[in-house]
């Protein structure tokens, strides 16, 4: 009987050795995925952070183009104010030149 608890202790005893390593090995397996999932995780986040950066810059440019444009739409406006009022002056003093003339002619006409 002592040599039968003896054998069923060394059973036992292997029986929770055999557990105990595949803990362990489910332990191992489980940190080096957990290891994995981290890196993976971590390549995710670039990958929004690398995306979101890339519209800021599309969207930088989008509005560096549209200041552009609106900076050249400025300077059209004030060219074609120049120009207008340069036409409209020419007209006055073509206006004020006739008026001259007349007078002129009808001062000489008296």
């Amino acid at each position: 009987q002592d040599i039968m608890q003896r054998v069923i202790k060394r059973l036992m005893s292997q029986s929770l050795s055999v557990a105990f390593e595949r803990w362990c090995d489910n332990v191992g397996e489980l940190k080096a995925l957990r290891a994995l999932m981290q890196r993976t995780v971590a390549r995710m986040r670039q990958l929004v952070l690398l995306a979101a950066f890339e519209r800021l810059v599309e969207n930088v440019e989008g509005l560096r183009g549209v200041a552009e444009h609106a900076k050249d739409e400025m300077r059209n406006r004030a060219r074609t104010c120049r120009m207008v009022s340069r036409m409209a002056n020419a007209c006055v003093w073509k206006s004020f030149h006739r008026l001259h003339q007349h007078a002129l002619a009808h001062a000489c006409a008296r």
